[in-house]
C-alpha cells in the first residue's frame, strides 16, 4: 500500500509569507488553476512546459527563490533555468502578491540551508510536508500531493518461463490500469 504525502513550500520559522502563500495556494487549488498545472507539467506534451514570464507590476519587489533541479515534474533544469510544476506555482503566487522571482538551485540540503539562513524566502523542491521538518521550519499549504510506493520481489514468486520485464509490465497495468489502485 502506498503511503500518502503532501508537499509544500517552505519558509523559515515565523515567516508571514507562509500565509500570503498559503492563501494563494488554496485560492489556486479551489479555482482549479492547481489541477491545470498538474497536468500540464505531469503531461506528456514537453512543448507545453513553459513558464511564464515576469512582466507583472512587482511594487513589493523580488522573492529569493531556493529551489533543486532534480524533482522532475516539480522542479527541474531546462535550457540552465529552473523549470516544473513548482516553479510555475511561485511565479503565479508572486504575481498574486505584488513579487518578482529569482530562484537559486542547489541539491536539496543547500536548498534547506538558504532557507534556515535568510538566504531565501522560500524554498520550492517537492518537500514532504513532515512533523520533523515542521520542527525547523514553516511548511505552506500543500501546493501538491503524491504517495511513495516501495515495489519489493517475491523471492519465492515463480515465473512462467517468459521475459521478465514483461511479467513486471502485465503486473503493473494489472494493479494500475485493470485493478485501478
Amino acid at each position: 500500500e502506498a503511503a500518502k504525502d503532501d508537499y509544500g513550500m517552505i519558509f523559515a520559522k515565523s515567516n508571514p509569507l507562509r500565509d500570503d502563500f498559503s492563501q494563494v495556494i488554496d485560492k489556486l487549488r479551489e479555482d482549479g488553476t492547481l489541477k491545470g498545472l498538474e497536468d500540464k507539467w505531469c503531461g506528456a506534451n514537453e512543448d507545453a512546459k513553459v513558464l511564464p514570464e515576469q512582466v507583472w507590476d512587482a511594487p513589493n519587489g523580488t522573492l529569493k527563490g531556493a529551489t533543486c533541479g532534480t524533482q522532475m515534474p516539480m522542479t527541474y533544469m531546462k535550457n540552465g533555468e529552473p523549470v516544473g510544476y513548482e516553479i510555475e506555482l511561485s511565479l503565479l503566487i508572486a504575481k498574486e502578491l505584488g513579487y518578482r522571482v529569482e530562484f537559486t538551485e542547489g541539491d536539496f540540503s543547500s536548498v534547506l540551508g538558504a532557507v534556515s539562513s535568510g538566504k531565501a524566502d522560500f524554498g520550492a523542491c517537492s518537500i514532504s510536508i513532515t512533523d520533523e521538518r515542521k520542527a525547523s521550519f514553516d511548511f505552506s499549504s500543500p501546493s501538491s500531493h503524491g504517495a511513495v510506493a516501495l515495489v519489493v520481489r517475491d523471492v519465492n514468486a515463480t515465473t512462467d518461463g517468459g521475459d521478465v520485464w514483461a511479467n513486471i509490465a502485465n503486473s503493473l497495468k494489472r494493479t494500475f490500469i485493470d485493478e485501478d489502485r
